[in-house]
């Protein structure tokens, strides 16, 4: 398997991602970082060179949420946020 396109996916509370590839001898390779997620801003990223993906690699996906009055296009920053496919719940989903 050969890992190709990697498309971050987060609500409007999203502020960053970090797709990690785990390879099965212990090494480890950021495949993707998102340090300013935008929410209108959802596309598949592109690997310039397709990665092999041994058997029993894994795909570490670390996202941050931001609830606080600071993030832009956050709905409502007194609200208590649980997860959800809504957008004004917090949603997740990578590599």
């Amino acid at each position: 398997m050969r890992c190709s396109c990697l498309m971050p996916h987060m609500h409007a509370r999203g502020k960053e991602m970090t797709d990690q590839l785990m390879f099965p001898d212990g090494r480890k390779e950021i495949a993707l970082r998102v340090p300013n997620y935008d929410f209108d801003w959802q596309i598949g990223y592109d690997v310039a060179t397709p990665v092999a993906l041994p058997k029993g690699t894994k795909i570490r996906v670390d996202a941050t949420f931001d609830n606080s009055p600071a993030r832009r296009g956050n709905p409502d920053p007194a609200a208590d946020v649980y997860g959800g496919i809504i957008l004004t719940r917090a949603a997740q989903g990578g590599g």
